[in-house]
């Protein structure tokens, strides 16, 4: 019997590692396909969650120039 429960909490144990890999998978394709990057002749304009600049003024519009961002279309 205990040989039945060890091999039971082995196999949850490679099902879990398994679920963990697929769900960092699909973290690093949606990361990677939300990535984008302005090429040195470009801004992006991010429109969308607002932020506050130093100033301390809040803005729905992001511009980014020279860099890259995370941006969920």
């Amino acid at each position: 019997m205990d040989l039945l429960a060890a091999g039971g909490i082995g196999i949850a144990v490679i099902f879990a590692i398994g679920a963990a890999v697929i769900a960092l998978i699909i973290v690093i394709v949606l990361i990677r396909a939300w990535y984008r990057v302005a090429k040195a002749d470009e801004a992006l304009v991010i429109v969308g969650k607002s932020q506050k600049n130093a100033q301390g003024d809040s803005s729905r519009i992001t511009v980014i120039t020279g860099g890259g961002a995370i941006v969920n279309p």
